[in-house]
């Protein structure tokens, strides 16, 4: 029994002493050192990975919507350049930022240009116009884009911005335009024609193979000439811009200029024209509108007998409505008058027959300055014929948005200034278009414009 104890007593001591010596083996054991560190560093160095990951994504987003802070300026400044307004340019510039990727349903879009105050941001901050006299555009775009790692951290989303300016230079006008998009000839040159436009473009909105047709003996003098089709030419067509060497074909559709501008109110008593021409036939007659027209211009309306001229006549200024009834202009008539405009309305139509001799000139002032002709939008399908001799003198706006315009005589003697605008327009006739337009406050029928983003 004895012994028995002392054995045990002396393998406790051997097993206390054996695991001694194999804690301190293991204390001064360094394999496994390197897992124990990796175990710690494994978390910051995932989350330094997943950090560096989400600064690229951010960085990515800030170049998305950088570049469609772009696209939008450019786009936008591309249509106030051609006329359009900024009820027109603003929302297509979102609609480009949009199609450029920028979340509109996680953003903010604001454009800020001439119209709306100055440019908000940037070297241009406080500014209407760019370092070379242009009209400035600015797109503000802002997205908010959720945390992806850092969102362990805490925080709330992250709003990314870009701003983008626009500088409108330099632009590109025409005098004529057929506004149809699909007709065939929607501009025509045809017969024996010889047009002459010093200082302007022809342009139109037809996409037809032949969106711009000279045919036969016609000749055609022009800066430049633009179509969104094609253009047919026989060899009839002479450029005279040094940068214009050939019919400009596939070109973006030109903005209507007066598209935004209101028709007049139909107003006033019903003249019969018979009364205000009375008289032996071959009388001068003095034409006046008398009655206050809501404009604050003054006008006549006629509207039960066709306004039929075959003498001399010399209309007075104002607006002269031709509610549902056609103006003709006779042979050997000699009208006259300024600062005056003829609407017609209700399937009125205008012709202008042979050699008569017109002198007329639109308002300078007002919200129809210059329009001239003005046919309501409402006449559709309507034609109208203007023939004159080679003194007759066209100053102003001939807008038929709607209607055919057969152009067949002299427009525009030395010093005039005379646009032409209709659904399509056919010229059979010698014309002589001049661009000093600097008496009247033209809307420009721009064809092309330069645009380039400054900041």
């Amino acid at each position: 029994m004895f012994t028995s104890g002392l054995l045990n007593q002396a393998k406790k001591k051997l097993s206390s002493s054996s695991m001694l010596r194999r804690f301190g083996d293991l204390r001064r054991d360094e394999r496994g050192n390197i897992l124990i560190m990796a175990a710690f560093m494994l978390p910051v160095m995932i989350g330094a990975m997943g950090l560096g990951a989400e600064a690229s994504y951010r960085y990515q987003q800030q170049r998305k919507i950088q570049h469609a802070a772009d696209v939008a300026a450019h786009g936008a400044g591309i249509r106030a350049a051609f006329g359009d307004p900024s009820t027109v340019y603003d929302p297509l510039g979102e609609g480009l930022a949009v199609q450029a990727a920028w979340d509109q349903s996680n953003g903010t879009y604001n454009l800020n240009d001439s119209t709306n105050g100055a440019i908000q941001n940037g070297a241009f901050a406080g500014q209407s116009t760019g370092p070379n006299g242009g009209s400035l555009i600015e797109v503000v775009l802002t997205e908010t884009v959720p945390r992806l790692f850092s969102q362990m951290y805490g925080g709330t989303d992250i709003t990314v911005s870009a701003y983008a300016v626009a500088e409108v230079l330099e632009q590109r006008d025409a005098c004529v335009l057929a506004l149809d998009t699909s007709a065939s000839r929607a501009m025509e040159f045809s017969g024996s024609t010889s047009l002459n436009l010093a200082g302007c473009e022809i342009a139109s909105n037809s996409n037809a193979s032949d969106a711009i047709y000279q045919g036969g003996s016609s000749s055609v003098t022009a800066d430049c000439i633009n179509a969104v089709g094609q253009v047919t030419d026989t060899g009839g067509i002479t450029l005279t811009d040094a940068n214009c060497t050939a019919p400009r074909e596939n070109q973006p559709m030109v903005s209507d200029p007066y598209g935004g501008v209101a028709e007049p109110a139909i107003e006033g008593p019903c003249v019969n024209w018979n009364s205000v021409t009375s008289g032996p036939p071959h009388a001068t007659k003095n034409i006046n509108a008398i009655f206050n027209h809501s404009s604050g211009f003054l006008s006549m309306r006629f509207c039960t007998q066709t306004v039929q001229m075959q003498q001399r006549i010399n209309f007075g200024p104002g607006i002269y409505i031709l509610d549902g009834v056609d103006m003709r202009v006779n042979a050997n008539a000699d009208v006259n008058g300024s600062d005056l405009m003829f609407y017609l309305v209700n399937g009125a139509s205008v012709t202008i027959n042979g050699s008569g001799d017109l002198n007329l000139s639109a308002m300078t002032t007002g919200d129809w300055a210059p329009i001239l002709f003005f046919s309501s939008r409402t006449n559709t399908a309507t034609s109208h014929q203007l023939n004159g001799s080679s003194s007759s003198s066209f100053e102003g706006v001939m807008y038929f948005p709607n209607g055919s315009l057969d152009y067949n005589g002299g427009a525009g003697i030395a010093g005039a200034c005379t646009q032409v605008i209709g659904n399509t327009v056919t010229f059979t006739g010698n014309s002589d278009f001049r661009s000093d337009c600097t008496s009247y406050p033209f809307n420009p029928i721009v064809t092309s414009a330069l645009v380039q983003l400054i900041d």
